[in-house]
């Protein structure tokens, strides 16, 4: 009886603490290449596809990667706010695609949710080479 009455008061009085998760997605794009959106509302990921993120209770935050590359200012610290990452490029090419991948396929190690809609981005860079499929497949490995 006594243990009993140890159980039920350790249920009953200790707090119970939900798991904090989080709901922000990095949404990458780039205004340099492709349609040339002025902004992220003119995006794919935007008109198509934030709804759904929304609708599960996720928000998408806009990184424009052709004047904020990921890889030098998202570090480790400042991605672990984020649940996953999402791109939806309509085009390859951009500037620096090996260090992209480089910083992409770090994430998917790290455990990050990538979803890759369109074109990969990093697959030639911005002179319209393309890199190495070695390079690409090293990239693409963690899925």
């Amino acid at each position: 009886m006594k243990l009993f009455l140890i159980l039920i008061s350790l249920t009953v009085l200790s707090p119970v603490y939900a798991a904090e998760q989080s709901r922000d997605v990095l949404a990458l794009w780039d205004s340099q290449n492709g349609k040339l959106a002025i902004d992220y509302s003119q995006i794919p990921i935007h008109k198509k596809l934030e709804f759904v993120f929304n609708f599960y209770g996720l928000k998408l935050h806009y990184v424009d990667i052709s004047k904020n590359h990921p890889a030098h200012f998202l570090t480790e610290d400042k991605m672990k706010k984020y649940k996953g990452i999402v791109t939806w490029f309509d085009h390859e090419g951009m500037k620096s695609p090996q260090t992209y991948g480089k910083w992409l396929r770090n994430q998917m190690k790290r455990g990050k949710k990538v979803l890759i809609l369109g074109e990969f981005g990093f697959a030639q860079n911005d002179q319209s080479i393309p890199e190495p499929i070695e390079k690409v497949n090293e990239t693409l490995a963690p899925l």
